[in-house]
């Protein structure tokens, strides 16, 4: 039910590996897929695409995580259209754009039944790319339980407000991991105040370590006198 697949390019072929996926493909119990590959190809692209046949075939996939390639990306966003058994979704590392992961994100739109997101160590996302993941946290359909953002330095005040306004308009959201990152003492405040929201349901925060001022230790002071 679960397959863990780490691969070193530099002793595998694009066509062994390819090959691989085309068994892959055929599985049909198939529950949880880990695929580590932390060397860039654009044939990566091609394999991931075998693997749209999997998923339209499996109705009993439930996770996926992909560390450190980019390649995948777009492929998977294509992909996601094809299942909506999906409840956990890992990308780390896989040096994310704005544009891949709003391409991502508008596919998860349709998920209904995604409970963990993680998109930890993806330093490249930008403004637009957390415009989309606030269009994801604001979905009233959403049952996202868990978002890890996990050492995505996000130091732009605007991206850290717009991450705000997401979380401020979600209802589903129990745990939340922001460490470590290089939010700054404005971005803090912000995202403080989205957890005063009173249809949170925050009970896990992780921001260890970071530098909060005391203008931003005040608004978590208050938002963990509100519950979290």
């Amino acid at each position: 039910e679960k397959l863990v697949f780490a691969f070193n390019r530099r002793n595998l072929s694009t066509d062994h590996i390819q090959a691989f996926f085309r068994g892959v493909a055929q599985n049909r119990s198939l529950k949880v897929l880990h695929i580590e590959d932390k060397l860039y190809n654009p044939d990566d692209a091609d394999v991931f695409a075998i693997l749209i046949t999997f998923f339209q075939n499996n109705k009993n996939f439930e996770r996926l995580k992909i560390i450190g390639s980019p390649g995948y990306l777009h492929s998977l966003a294509a992909t996601l259209g094809k299942f909506d058994s999906l409840q956990e979704l890992s990308l780390f590392g896989c040096k994310i754009s704005d544009e891949a992961l709003i391409e991502v994100t508008q596919k998860l739109l349709k998920h209904s039944n995604l409970r963990k997101l993680d998109l930890s160590g993806n330093r490249n996302i930008g403004r637009l790319g957390y415009d989309g993941l606030r269009t994801l946290l604001q979905n009233p359909e959403s049952r996202l339980t868990a978002l890890s953002l996990r050492g995505n330095c996000i130091r732009d005040e605007v991206a850290a407000a717009t991450l705000a306004r997401g979380l401020a308009g979600n209802s589903s959201l129990e745990e939340l991991n922001l460490s470590p990152n290089d939010i700054t003492g404005r971005g803090w405040e912000a995202i403080f105040m989205a957890f005063q929201n009173p249809n949170c349901k925050l009970e896990s925060l992780d921001i260890h370590p970071s530098r909060i001022d005391d203008a931003a230790a005040r608004f978590l002071s208050n938002a963990l006198t509100n519950g979290i």
